[in-house]
């Protein structure tokens, strides 16, 4: 539904008019969205959820003890989309009829690789921000609640979620091969009472073998993957976010970027000629709460944007209303012409450069039809981010 909502958002903005955008947009945004959610989208998720179902009790009979690793690497994704509670069910009656071989235990595989995975994180991450947020979701995922790690850690880097799901499919054809039963509903580290019943000890101990394989492949596949930190050290190229001390107080054409963590203060040319406005006050989200990374905006006073410095056209934007600009002295900006007008698809706009071109202090990079677009009512304040810097760090 979500992913729906990102047209339909889309569409309400092209047809609400700019003075009323705070209270029509979210409005509009909601009375078409739910109707569609509860009408379309939900019925049609628990179609799918029904067949999910389907498919696992027949593949349970078709491939033993390889369905058990396949759904434990696989829980993840049935997680984000919430489909995993309708497995629910046919792990209850498992248990109730003896015990579950399939369900509870590819989620007792998964829950805990996935923890494995955010601890590995919280261990190898030099980001304190990173390091407190790994701990806690790690421990949470061990103990059943995964979204905080999954959302949070493994998702965002990637390379984790996929060292989750190997650990975790590891575990699970170890606890198939060996017919691991779970005789309580139960998904995470606290399970291992569960493996006491009919077939004794042995199962307990094997139950709490493919735990401790499920955790340590996992930690261990985590490290040797590693992932994109944002505080890495050594002598490799690293791209690491900056805080950004703005001066938004002149109002002169000139705006004073300093990285306070990596680099010497840097003054940089305004790209523009204009009045200096200070971001947070933008009119969008994405750029006043500096999503984006900090910086500056300007209202400006001509059509034609210019290189600050000597550097580098990083990426012109297909529809030609942003550019990305990276100075040779290793400073990355992003030049964004106005609010909202991806949406023109590069009408009144002209393009004088095309990526990786080399330009020099004051060529002209593209220049605009400001009068048009703002009659076609978008808001021609533009911001400029102060971006991720590529820095050789030693």
């Amino acid at each position: 539904m979500v992913w729906l909502m990102s047209y339909i958002t889309k569409f309400v903005k092209k047809i609400t008019p700019e003075i009323l955008k705070i209270i029509m947009e979210p409005t509009l945004i909601i009375l078409i969205s739910a109707p569609l959610a509860l009408i379309v989208v939900g019925p049609i998720g628990g179609w799918l959820g029904n067949g999910l179902g389907t498919i696992v009790n027949f593949l349970s009979a078709k491939l033993g003890f390889i369905l058990v690793g396949l759904l434990a690497g696989l829980f993840p994704f049935i997680v984000i989309t919430g489909m995993h509670h309708t497995l629910t069910p046919i792990g209850l009656n498992a248990v109730a009829t003896g015990g579950d071989t399939l369900i509870w235990v590819s989620q007792v595989c998964s829950n805990v690789a996935e923890g494995a995975a955010t601890l590995a994180v919280a261990l190898k991450t030099k980001d304190k921000k990173m390091k407190t947020l790994a701990s806690a979701a790690g421990i949470s995922a061990l103990l059943g609640i995964t979204e905080p790690a999954l959302y949070g850690v493994t998702l965002k880097l990637k390379k984790p979620l996929y060292a989750a799901c190997i650990g975790a499919a590891i575990g699970g054809v170890f606890g198939g091969l060996l017919q691991v039963t779970m005789y309580i509903p139960q998904n995470c580290l606290l399970a291992i009472p569960a493996f006491i019943g009919k077939k004794g000890m042995m199962n307990l101990a094997y139950g709490c073998i493919m735990i401790l394989i499920s955790f340590v492949a996992t930690f261990i596949i985590t490290l040797i993957f590693g992932f994109e930190d944002n505080d890495r050290k050594g002598n490799k190229p690293a791209v690491a976010t900056a805080g950004a001390a703005v001066n938004t107080t002149s109002t002169s054409s000139q705006a004073k970027i300093s990285d306070v963590k990596l680099v010497k203060p840097t003054t940089i040319d305004s790209p523009i000629s204009g009045k200096v406005e200070d971001i947070t006050k933008v009119p969008d989200d994405i750029f006043a709460k500096k999503m984006m990374g900090d910086g500056v905006a300007i209202n400006p006073e001509d059509d034609k944007v210019y290189a600050p410095m000597n550097g580098t056209i990083v990426k012109v934007a297909d529809t030609l209303h942003a550019i990305t600009f990276l100075t040779d002295q290793g400073t990355q900006l992003i030049i964004h012409i106005g609010l909202d007008t991806v949406n023109l698809k590069g009408q009144y706009f002209t393009s004088h450069v095309k990526d990786g071109q080399h330009v020099n202090k004051g060529d002209l990079l593209l220049n605009f039809d400001s009068k048009n677009i703002k009659k076609a009512g978008y808001n021609m304040i533009i911001p400029i981010e102060h971006g991720s810097k590529i820095l050789e760090l030693s």
